[in-house]
């Protein structure tokens, strides 16, 4: 099971950051909020961007 969905999220918001500017010129918010419900698997590029954009590794989902 992939959760770098529940990941992203979880530390979203422990950042105070909205799903609009998480994900500015990464993916849309909507495909961000599918990945957070876990009804889309992101590729390997989006995840790493979002991970680094929130000071995380992507490794960290692995």
């Amino acid at each position: 099971m992939n959760c770098s969905g529940l990941i992203i999220r979880k530390r979203r918001l422990e950042k105070n950051r909205s799903q609009e500017g998480l994900c500015k010129e990464i993916c849309t918010v909507g495909y961000l909020s599918k990945i957070e419900q876990g009804k889309a698997e992101p590729s390997e590029e989006i995840s790493e961007a979002l991970f680094a954009r929130l000071g995380m590794s992507a490794a960290m989902d692995k």
